[in-house]
């Protein structure tokens, strides 16, 4: 442990709710491309947990409630085109039906607000005066997200064939 933070109705649903302060370290280029490499990797944890359970029934039960892995898939990506707003950008709207589509899509935003936020920095508010997050409290919470519903959709979907 090299932290502890109080705990929030965000903390008690089992998601980071705070950034520790080594989030709030400044990030140089070598930084950025590992953060970058911990999406990428959590963003294909992610896809392939959904191309197993493709054309699988995922099972109903509390985990999820009863959410079909497209609509797991489109809440992770809104979720996502929400949080990368915190680096005080517009939020990306969501243009596609296709779900792979619109997740690459706020995939390649977020990898792009992330590298400008390096180079040129954060605004002190958003642009509706919301709060900035870090960069690495939005790969923080981006990460965990991704994570968490990929472990999901393998748990939903039991064990393969």
């Amino acid at each position: 442990m090299v932290d502890r933070l109080g705990g929030s109705a965000t903390t008690d649903f089992g998601a980071p709710g705070a950034a520790p302060a080594s989030d709030l370290r400044d990030l140089d280029v070598a930084d950025l491309a590992v953060l970058k490499a911990i999406l990428s990797s959590c963003w294909a944890a992610l896809d392939r947990a959904a191309h197993a359970a493709q054309g699988r029934a995922l099972a109903k039960g509390p985990r999820g409630g009863g959410r079909s892995l497209e609509a797991i898939i489109g809440h992770v990506t809104e979720a996502e085109a929400s949080y990368v707003a915190r680096l005080g950008i517009a939020r990306p709207k969501i243009g596609t039906s296709d779900a792979s589509a619109a997740a690459f899509g706020v995939h390649m935003v977020t990898d792009d607000a992330l590298s400008r936020a390096v180079r040129d920095g954060l605004p002190a508010r958003g642009p509706r005066g919301g709060a900035i997050w870090t960069p690495r409290y939005l790969v923080r919470r981006i990460a965990w997200h991704a994570l968490d519903h990929a472990w999901e959709i393998e748990d939903r979907a039991g064990p393969g064939p």
